[in-house]
């Protein structure tokens, strides 16, 4: 037998009880240059096919939606920590100002050790905020107005 002519074509074909089924087709040239057809029954494949399709297309979108709930929950996560944290730290600070400010009752070791502690609370603040991006975010999340 020879080789396929032209390859397979899929085509819809009508069987004798009336039912369309999914089917393939090939035209073969034999040795003595006679052509036949053979066709094969491919509706349960094609039935797969379109079951994979869907599903893949419900793949995309529950992958878009979880990568949308990540990013949600991150910018919660970071909104948190700027309401929290950060605001912790600058009290910090405020109140470590107020002991740099306080005229005498200080030692040098008490004084430079305070400076450190408010010196730290900057860093801590300045972190917090580009760790979570937050004031752009913020500026990015707030309505025109």
């Amino acid at each position: 037998m020879g080789r396929p002519a032209g390859g397979w074509q899929d085509s819809r074909t009508r069987r004798k009880d009336g039912e369309m089924i999914d089917t393939a087709w090939a035209m073969v040239r034999l040795f003595d240059d006679s052509v036949i057809g053979i066709g094969q029954d491919i509706t349960e494949r094609k039935r797969v096919e379109k079951r994979l399709r869907a599903s893949e297309q419900r793949f995309r979108q529950l992958s878009g939606r979880l990568v949308h709930a990540q990013d949600e929950e991150r910018r919660r996560i970071a909104r948190e920590l700027h309401a929290s944290t950060a605001q912790d730290l600058a009290a910090l600070t405020m109140c470590l100002g107020r002991l740099q400010d306080a005229e005498g009752g200080l030692t040098a070791d008490a004084r430079k050790a305070v400076d450190e502690a408010a010196a730290l609370a900057d860093q801590a603040i300045a972190d917090v905020r580009r760790h979570t991006g937050v004031d752009a975010r913020l500026e990015a999340d707030r309505p025109a107005r």
